[in-house]
């Protein structure tokens, strides 16, 4: 059969083809065709022919009434008026139903149908101009599902179904003015008075893709209200279609293209998270609006896209000035959570609105389309010169106090056991507020009740002076932006005790105190002495104390971050004594720049002097598995000519490389170096690697050092044999731990098959180091 649309056989026998109009090529809504419509006057019956497909939205209204159709489609049922609720407005309320005109004729479904209501403008947007809408004066929609731009009477000028239609139920000669109007949506399945949002988020309904079939009745609530006066309104029916891929189709949404749905975001919905905008009185307003934003659209199903790329950007205004300026997010930079098949939810945060008042602080939202960004689909109408998008108005959430109140938090950073006339600083600055900044602490030190007393230092970090023994409690009373109040819990109340005591002595063991982050290092406080009831961990040396316990002084932690951190160690028992620790942490991985590490086997460290393996100069050498490199402390000092040194047997095979990388974690504690370096300004500290050729002939290459003694390593070709090619010298991380160098093997004559050891030592110097594991990598 022809299914062509200029082909009767679409809607069936005895149609007539009409003439033809241009359509464009881009993919959008369309309604259920674009039609010629014949009525025969003695049977009332009419022939529809579709003149051809076209990708664009229509105004459907001239067929649910004469002379296409009839009011019999557009029914208005259970009308309420009210005048009483609300004085000097009237309320209508009434379920409005919507009959497919084109019963039987299953490619003529329509999708995402909306029953727009129109009046006057009112309003005008900050964003653009040209877009308006009504308000209390005028008239509006109190439940709309959504706000659409489709067939305003200003912009969609254009005669017939691709423009504005006059509504024979509506008031005639009307002409709204508004730009923006709201709508509800029609499809299958969906009650009168269900939300929109709650039956999307059913998979069985979102499967069907809001249809309208031909023949089905749907019916929806509408409640409008007006100032008193003349009740005027007038309406628009928008419906999408595209022709189906079989004729007639027989599944039902899945026969016809996803483009057979709107482009513009089929549905957005809002929800409170939590925001803290409040309003008091005038003077006292602020907070955030925090708010989940969920965006529906279609064509995530036909692109193969997220709901952030369909988005081209999410902007909110607002004319009650809750919000001062609009705000404009990009969706790819928000953070997002999955919703539906055809949804993500973005998190939005507006900060530092301003309310005027608890009520009537209306938002409005709108989401304009990436993928399709006109209005225009080339057809030669009147449509708007403005981006494709959908809109949602809300009243913002609003609280009659401000927000939520603020947290207080005191923490002593030193011990809280002092004699007479010592002091102590106090930290109250991890306070905080969800309303907005703290302004304000006040502290009661001698536990009377009293806030505010005398002290020095900054509020947030007051320091006291206690002159008589005795046992004080310490409380904090904190006030927010929004003059809201807290002070310390009960069980968060200090105690300072003041007085002649015999405090234990904390010893903390900290294993390694320069290691890798992500991997757990041993704290170890157990070797404390003394009365002890409580041993306590900080571990940033931020204040808080991140490990409390009676009894145990032992536990593990890891640092998620490379930086150098203070690790502190209080024990408290009749006194109080704390200790503090360096602890540096590095990221390796973050290092090599493509995470290109040996994972092979390291070989224990040895130490010695000369050639001497095991010698006495070496004061101690510490293991630690848990970061699979050793920390080293050793001492060496003698004139004899030899070297201290540590070595670590490799064994790594570099058959058939041409280049490696040779690093290596080292770093020198330069303010513990004892003594001058019996051969002066010769080579201090130096590095070097023993290789092994394919005649088994063992040799050796001396690359780094450093003669000016301020932990600054040096590499000079001096020092290196002539058939060694050094490249340059990388240092990254923190400080200069870390050490990169380029060995070039195509220039090493004989060729090396295998690195058997690397060594590092020191010529008449007595210092102390960390060295880390050593590896080779190609890159």
């Amino acid at each position: 059969a022809d299914t062509s649309p200029l082909s009767g056989d679409i809607l069936g026998p005895g149609s007539t083809t009409g003439d033809s109009i241009s359509a464009g090529s881009r993919g959008n809504t369309s309604c259920w065709g674009i039609w010629e419509v014949t009525i025969d006057p003695d049977d009332a019956t009419c022939d529809i022919v579709p003149i051809r497909h076209a990708d664009f939205a229509a105004n459907v209204t001239m067929f649910l009434q004469e002379p296409a159709g009839s009011t019999s489609f557009f029914m208005i049922t259970n009308l309420v008026i009210d005048m009483l609720t609300q004085p000097g407005y009237i309320i209508v309320d009434c379920d409005v139903g919507l009959r497919h005109p084109f019963p039987g004729l299953d490619q003529f479904t329509g999708f995402d149908v909306r029953g727009v209501f129109m009046h006057d403008e009112e309003f005008t947007s900050g964003l653009d101009s040209d877009i308006t809408w009504a308000g209390p004066s005028t008239a509006e929609l109190l439940n709309p599902d959504g706000f659409t731009r489709w067939m305003n009477f200003s912009e969609f000028t254009t005669t017939s179904i691709l423009g504005y239609i006059e509504g024979a139920l509506g008031t005639s000669g009307l002409n709204p003015s508004a730009t923006l109007n709201p709508y509800k949506y029609f499809t299958d399945d969906l009650g009168k008075d269900d939300e929109l949002a709650d039956f999307f988020a059913l998979s069985m309904n979102l499967e069907k893709r809001g249809y309208f079939r031909p023949g089905e009745v749907n019916s929806r609530h509408y409640q409008m209200i007006w100032p008193e006066g003349p009740v005027t309104f007038q309406y628009a029916v928008v419906a999408s279609w595209e022709l189906p891929d079989q004729l007639p189709p027989t599944n039902i949404p899945d026969d016809f293209p996803i483009t057979a749905n709107c482009a513009e975001a089929v549905l957005v919905s809002w929800s409170d998270n939590d925001s803290t905008a409040y309003y008091e009185d005038p003077g006292s307003f602020g907070g955030d609006l925090l708010l989940k934003l969920e965006v529906f659209d279609w064509g995530v199903l036909d692109h193969g896209t997220t709901i952030a790329d369909e988005i081209d950007e999410i902007s909110f205004e607002s004319l009650g000035g809750i919000i001062s300026s609009p705000v404009t997010f990009d969706p790819s930079t928000l953070v997002a959570s999955p919703g539906t098949a055809v949804s993500s939810v973005f998190d939005i945060e507006i900060l530092g609105v301003q309310p005027t008042g608890l009520f009537d602080q209306e938002v409005v939202c709108r989401v304009t389309s990436a993928i399709q960004d006109s209005y225009d689909y080339g057809l030669g109408a009147d449509v708007p010169d403005g981006p494709l998008a959908s809109y949602i108005m809300f009243d913002a959430p609003v609280k009659d106090f401000g927000g939520e109140v603020p947290t207080a938090v005191a923490e002593v950073c030193t011990c809280m056991w002092i004699p007479p006339g010592g002091s102590v600083t106090f930290d109250g600055s991890q306070s905080s507020s969800p309303n907005g900044a703290i302004i304000d602490w006040e502290w009661d030190f001698d536990g009377n009740g009293s806030f505010g007393d005398p002290h020095i230092g900054l509020p947030e970090y007051p320091t006291y002076t206690y002159s008589s023994a005795g046992q004080y409690d310490v409380n904090l009373r904190v006030t927010d932006s929004a003059f809201q109040t807290d002070t310390l819990d009960p069980d968060e109340i200090l105690t300072i005790h003041v007085g002649i005591y015999s405090p234990p002595t904390a010893d903390a063991f900290i294993c390694p105190t320069i290691g890798f982050i992500e991997h757990e290092g041993e704290f170890e406080g157990s070797g404390s002495t003394g009365t002890i009831d409580l041993y306590e961990w900080d571990f940033e040396g931020d204040c808080i104390w991140d490990y409390e316990h009676p009894t145990i002084g032992d536990t593990t932690h890891a640092y998620t971050v490379p930086d150098i951190y203070d690790a502190v160690l209080r024990v408290t028992g009749n006194g109080c004594d704390s200790v503090e620790t360096e602890v540096r942490m590095i990221d390796p991985l973050g290092i090599m720049e493509n995470g290109n590490f040996w994972d092979g086997e390291w070989g224990a460290w040895e130490h010695g002097h000369g050639g001497v393996p095991y010698a006495t100069y070496i004061e101690e050498l510490v293991p630690d598995d848990i970061f699979r490199h050793k920390v080293h402390f050793y001492r060496g000092g003698t004139s004899d000519g030899g070297t201290t040194w540590v070595r670590q047997l490799l064994n790594y095979d570099v058959t058939g490389f041409d280049e490696l990388y040779y690093n290596i974690f080292f770093y020198i504690d330069w303010n513990n170096l004892y003594g001058d370096g019996w051969m002066g300004g010769e080579m201090a500290m130096a590095a070097r690697i023993v290789y092994r050729d394919a005649d088994s002939n063992v040799w050796q290459a001396w690359i780094g050092w450093d003669d000016i003694y301020d932990g600054t390593w040096q590499w000079d070709t001096n020092w290196l044999p002539a058939y060694v090619t050094h490249h340059s010298q990388e240092v990254v991380a923190l400080d200069t731990w870390h050490e990169r160098k380029t060995i070039d093997l195509m220039t090493i004559d004989p060729q090396p098959v295998e690195i058997i050891q690397i060594l590092i030592g020191s010529y008449g110097w007595t210092w102390e180091t960390f060295v880390g594991p050593t590896w080779f990598s190609e890159e």
